[in-house]
């Protein structure tokens, strides 16, 4: 009878894996925020001259919002299926910008309890984003 494993093997390493997440989570939660924003779109305009580029770029425009929109919510998704002391961990320091200083004092945890929590937190973000795009570094 084959053995099956019930829970994945967890062979990562974890503070590179924090590091990597932190990284990925500062740089494309504000990113795709941003694309993600009402542009003006305008209709393409037609003369009778031959030339410009064949398309339209007022499609590209819905197709790139809607793209930002998408992995937007799904890196908040990932992060709300977070345990709750760890999705509220994230979802403060990366989604609402509040400082670590600040987040800190308002949990009443210590610099080095509150560093591993953290990490906890971020490692957590990894595995349940993992199937989207894998942000674990293996040992």
């Amino acid at each position: 009878m084959e053995n099956i494993e019930l829970l994945p093997e967890f062979n990562i390493d974890e503070v590179k894996t924090a590091n990597r997440v932190e990284k990925f989570l500062l740089k494309a939660i504000p990113l795709f925020e941003a694309q993600s924003q009402l542009e003006q779109l305008q209709s393409p305009s037609l003369s009778g001259m031959p030339g410009g580029s064949i398309g339209n770029s007022t499609e590209e425009k819905i197709l790139q919002k809607m793209g930002a929109n998408d992995k937007l919510f799904l890196i908040k998704r990932a992060i709300s299926s977070c345990p709750y002391n760890k999705n509220y961990i994230l979802q403060e320091l990366y989604v609402e910008g509040t400082s670590e200083y600040i987040l800190r004092k308002e949990l009443h945890y210590s610099r080095s309890r509150f560093w591993k929590l953290k990490q906890e937190a971020l490692i957590w973000f990894a595995e349940i984003f993992a199937p989207y795009y894998d942000l674990r570094v293996k040992k």
